[in-house]
Parts: C-alpha cells; structure tokens; sequence
C-alpha cells in the first residue's frame, strides 16, 4: 500500500461520516467505522449483508431510486431521514456515486452525513421559540377572563400614545366600571362574580375593532383604548356598549336571575397638553367618578 492509499484508508476510517460500499445486488462490501456507530454494526457483520438488513426495510426505500441513479453511472446527493431498526431517527445528508471496474459499474459507494444532530438541534430551538412565545402570551393575558392585562395594557398604551401624539392623530380611552359589583359577590358569591366578569368581557370583546385595546384594569374595571377615535365617538360606541350591557342576565340558579350595570368615564388625547398616556387615562378615570356620582349606568366624559 503506498503513502497516498495508506492516507486515504486512515481518512475513511477515522472520518465523522458514514462510507458504504456496495454491490449492484446491493449488497454490503464495506461500512467504515462511523457507519458501524451509527447503525450499531460491525464490519464483519455487514459485508455480505443486504443493506435493508443493516439500515431497514424503510431506509432501503428511501434511498434506493438514488442508488439506482447511482448505478446508472450518476452521482447523486440528497437530503433525508428514515427510523432505523432500533426505532430512532436517522436524519442525513447522502452523496452516492458508481464504482467503476474499467467502465462497467460494478456496485455504489455512498458518503453519508449524519445530520441528527443538527435537525433535532433545529426542532428543539423551534419548540423552544413556540414555548417563548406562548409564554409572553399568557403573561399578558389575565387568567379569568382571557384579556389583556394591566401590564400588557400599560406597555402598548404608551406606544400607541406616543404614536398618535407625533402623528396629532384621535386616540380614546374609555373606562368602564360594573356598578355594586360587591353586592354581586357578597349575595351571590364569587363564583357567579366570575362569571359576571367572564359574561361582561366576551360582550366587550364582540363591541369592538380588531384595532381597538381591551384590558381587565382590575377587580371589576375594564379599560379600553379606541384609536383613531375622538371624545364624542368614544361616547357613543360606550353608550351601544352600555345599552347591551342592560340586556345581559345572570342565572346563579334555575330560580334565580339578576342583570347588571356599567358605568363609563371617557377621555381624549390632547396631543398640544398631554405628556403621558396616564394624564388621559386619569381623565377618564375621574370622568369615571362622574358617572358614578351621577346615578351609574351611564356615560361620561372629561376633556
């Protein structure tokens, strides 16, 4: 053996690749040691063995239109995976190739990476990012009633303000509070508390626009952000809104039955005054109050 085949012989043999050579019955003539590894074979177990004995029935399949290809005189590189014997997944990136005996092809020889690694690497960080994301979502979200959140509603709130305020573009905020909501709980108990906030948010979240903002603020407060929507608009919309709210009804029992009511405080940006979203949040707030102190059930409003 000269220094070349001997150089190339080490290669193959310590090589983190899969090299097979085989016959045109594809049968096995020769699996380096990295091929023996992967598919728990030795070599003297392989050579003179069917490569579907070694690699399976299904990984056979997978391949043999390549192979084929391969005897044909082609040299063939291709993507793949297939469950091995042992039931796990053998992913790889295969180049296949004619071994030639003058110019008659006599059998295939295939260099095989293992890309196992790597797929499954991909899959995990995929999965981990689908986790993340999941995760944000439902940090965001209040458990009870599937809104967003204070916190949620904070950060977007801000942005958005910022937006309009640059822009001098109509932003409304709108919050709405259910009148004598612990009398619900102390006659009826908590229980049907929750499900008078559950009922209120569904009906909330029908009322409006894809771009609008709705959030459990707290307890029994919503709070609402209409962009590009003014003061009167933002009146109006929770007036219809409140007009609903009277015809839902709650049944604790079979017996028994009660409806509810909402108050509504609503303010505006003014983009010349206004330097934070809290200033208008806090108008609405006290508009909020206005409406309380005036009867409840009903809407009102502070610019």
């Amino acid at each position: 053996m000269n220094k070349l085949d001997a150089a190339f012989k080490a290669f193959v043999e310590s090589a983190p690749v899969l090299c097979l050579a085989a016959d045109r019955d594809f049968i096995t003539i020769y699996v380096n040691p990295f091929y023996e590894h992967v598919h728990n074979v030795t070599l003297e177990q392989a050579v003179g063995k069917h490569i579907k004995d070694i690699i399976g029935e299904e990984g056979f399949q997978d391949n043999l239109e390549y192979y084929n290809q391969a005897l044909e005189g082609n040299i063939v590189v291709r993507d793949g995976s297939f469950n091995k014997l042992d039931g796990s997944i053998h992913h790889y990136k295969a180049t296949y190739a004619p071994i030639y005996d003058g110019k008659q092809v006599v059998g295939i020889t295939g260099v095989v990476l293992d890309t196992t690694s790597e797929v499954e690497m991909v899959k995990t960080n995929k999965q981990l990012e689908k986790t993340k994301s999941e995760l944000k979502t439902l940090v965001a979200l209040d458990p009870l009633t599937n809104l967003y959140n204070r916190r949620y509603f904070s950060g977007i709130s801000k942005t958005t303000f910022n937006t309009s305020k640059r822009n001098k573009s109509e932003l409304s905020f709108v919050i709405l509070d259910i009148d004598h909501f612990k009398q619900v709980n102390d006659t009826y108990g908590h229980d049907v508390g929750d499900q008078v906030l559950i009922k209120l948010s569904k009906l909330l979240s029908t009322s409006l626009r894809k771009s609008d903002v709705l959030c459990r603020y707290g307890g029994e407060e919503f709070l609402i952000m209409l962009p590009d929507t003014n003061v009167e608009r933002a009146c109006l919309i929770s007036d219809k809104i409140r007009q609903r709210i009277n015809e839902l009804s709650i049944k604790p029992t079979e017996k028994q039955k009660f409806n509810f009511t909402v108050s509504f405080g609503v303010s505006s940006i003014n983009c010349e005054q206004d330097n934070s979203v809290e200033s208008v949040i806090c108008r609405a707030d006290k508009a909020l109050y206005k409406a309380k102190e005036g009867g409840r059930n009903r809407v009102e409003f502070i610019v």
